[in-house]
């Protein structure tokens, strides 16, 4: 045998019977044999088996999402087993690449949001609304129409009325506002225009906290004592209610015999009961929307608090973690009217931001922040990040006053220096 050296051993023969030699030959052979075995067994050692990485049951649950809605827009992941393998990044990279994403294999934030929330929409019945585009595109349209809702308008003719040849008035030229026609030229006279703010609704809440977060890892994050930008405030205390909100509304789903599809229908139900009979009048005062509210869960079958609450909660996550702000301004609309007052603090953000709204509405937002952290000096118990309960109120306070109501952009924060190792290993 290859590599397996056997000493030469003198061997002293004495006179012996028969039967004695064929018993040493044995010997000597079992024991050459049981040292062949031994000195192999010592250069092949059992191999112990690797434990497989363990994956937070949560995490599991959001890369199971992520494999069936990348198979669902024809971007092959295996099966949805919760592991983010070879072919789970490779559909990454082709969903990445369609929709005009840098491909990494890896989904950030955005990128997840975007791709469950589009999965999520033609679940539900939202390509319906676009036949032109299903028709010529399939599902993969509403990846699309996700990142810009024009999309289906603009491609396809899909989402308004068509007019017909010939029908369309010619609109007059119109002067551009602000200053005198740019030419091209650099003549005197010429004046750059003043930009004018367009009060819309963003495009996605999760790229608003994107942007948030990178400026609080920029600054650090604003606390009341600290405080120089309302704005980025109470954005920031946004974000962290959002962030609260997913997490709190998948562990109360994993209470409840409710399958995802019965919860996205029923969610799904709730976003469209709402905006139908709510938010038209969502800017009125704070009173008559509870009002409204409260006539409007009974008619739904969610009169009763404890009910109400559940699924209050569980859409309220589902809403964020799908980037629908219909759906998550319903749920936070039903919490506050079943008794979980300090939730009116996502009403006010959302009215400040404009999410759900179609454009801010920043004097409405004031009586629901008062009426959130009103509640958390009485004594309410909180709902978002319990342990910092004393600053969420300071700092809501006193982004208030400051005149934090008017959302916009927070100034762009100065670059955080590298430190000298980082600076000297490039050199």
């Amino acid at each position: 045998m290859k590599g397996i050296g056997i000493a030469a051993m003198p061997l002293v023969l004495v006179a012996t019977s028969q039967p004695a030699q064929a018993d040493l030959k044995d010997a000597i052979v079992e024991g050459i044999l049981r040292g062949v075995i031994k000195q192999g067994a010592n250069q092949n050692p059992p191999k112990t088996p690797r434990p497989k990485p363990q994956i937070d049951p949560a995490q599991q649950a959001q890369n199971r999402d992520v494999q069936t809605a990348l198979n669902g827009f024809d971007f092959p992941a295996g099966v949805a087993d919760g592991v983010l393998g070879r072919k789970s990044r490779a559909a990454i990279r082709q969903y990445q690449s369609y929709v005009g994403f840098p491909v990494t294999g890896w989904l950030d934030t955005h990128q997840r949001e975007i791709l469950l929330g589009a999965w999520n929409r033609v679940q539900y019945g939202g390509g319906a609304a676009y036949p032109n585009m299903m028709a010529q595109e399939g599902p993969r349209g509403m990846l699309r129409t996700a990142l810009n809702p024009e999309y289906p308008r603009q491609r396809w003719n899909d989402g308004r009325p068509v007019p017909a040849p010939g029908n369309v008035p010619i609109p007059s030229p119109a002067p551009k506002p602000g200053g005198q026609e740019i030419t091209g030229g650099t003549g005197d006279g010429f004046v750059i225009p003043t930009p004018k703010p367009i009060d819309r609704e963003p495009v996605s809440i999760s790229a608003r906290c994107d942007l948030v977060q990178l400026t609080r890892s920029a600054t650090g994050g604003v606390l009341a004592s600290n405080m120089t930008d309302p704005n980025q405030a109470l954005s920031e205390k946004f974000c962290d209610a959002r962030d609260f909100a997913i997490r709190t509304g998948a562990n109360v789903h994993q209470q409840y015999a409710i399958s995802e599809n019965e919860i996205g229908n029923i969610c799904t139900f709730l976003e469209t009961a709402f905006r139908n009979e709510v938010l038209p009048q969502i800017g009125a005062p704070k009173d008559t929307v509870i009002t409204t509210v409260t006539a409007l869960r009974t008619k739904i079958g969610l009169g009763p608090a404890d009910k109400a609450q559940i699924y209050g909660q569980i859409c309220l996550g589902l809403g964020y973690r799908t980037d629908n702000a219909d759906m998550a301004l319903a749920s936070a609309l039903t919490l506050v009217t079943a008794g979980m007052a300090p939730v009116g603090e996502l009403v006010g953000h959302h009215l400040r931001e404009g999410f759900g709204l179609g454009r801010p509405n920043a004097p409405a937002a004031q009586a629901w922040y008062e009426e959130a952290v009103t509640a958390l000096e009485n004594g309410t118990p909180p709902v978002f990040e319990p342990s910092s309960t004393p600053e969420r109120i300071m700092v809501i306070r006193k982004a208030i006053e400051m005149g934090g109501l008017r959302a916009g952009l927070s100034p762009i924060p100065q670059l955080v220096p590298a430190r000298e190792e980082f600076r000297n290993a490039g050199q």
